[in-house]
């Protein structure tokens, strides 16, 4: 069974993006990973999917 690769993705944000971004993260006890993954799920679901 081959292991999935992580890959790391960088992306620029204001310093207010960030912090807002921070902030809502804890808010929902989430790590700002899983907001963006959650984001992307409901913006294209079944984005994961395609290949």
């Amino acid at each position: 069974m081959a292991e999935d690769k992580q890959r790391q993705t960088t992306f620029r944000l204001n310093d207010s993006d960030h912090v807002n971004m921070k902030i809502l993260a804890a808010k929902e006890r989430k790590t700002i990973q899983q907001l963006i993954l959650m984001a992307l799920d409901k913006a294209f679901p079944g984005w994961r999917n395609n290949k």
